[in-house]
């Protein structure tokens, strides 16, 4: 049982971590639109908050800046096939 409460904790810790990792993206996007830090990072809170459309709209808009795109690939590719990356 004592296990069972810190593994719960953990797990509400990570969403926390993640929702607030989304919100910190979002504002600022507020600031700049297309910033490809942002947009990379909040796909990254949505796959850890398991949207995987979400995520693959953030990755796809940070892919157009060339110096996120590979990054940002690889992630779409993480989600489109995660029997690679097992």
């Amino acid at each position: 049982f004592k296990l069972c409460r810190e593994v719960c904790r953990e797990v509400c810790r990570e969403a926390l971590s993640c929702y607030n990792a989304k919100d910190a993206a979002h504002e600022a996007l507020e600031i700049k639109k297309n910033y490809a830090p942002a947009l990379f990072d909040l796909g990254l809170a949505e796959k850890c908050l398991d949207n995987e459309t979400l995520a693959l709209q953030a990755f796809n808009k940070a892919r157009r800046d060339r110096n996120w795109r590979k990054l940002a690939e690889r992630e779409i590719d993480k989600i489109n096939n995660p029997e690679d990356y097992e």
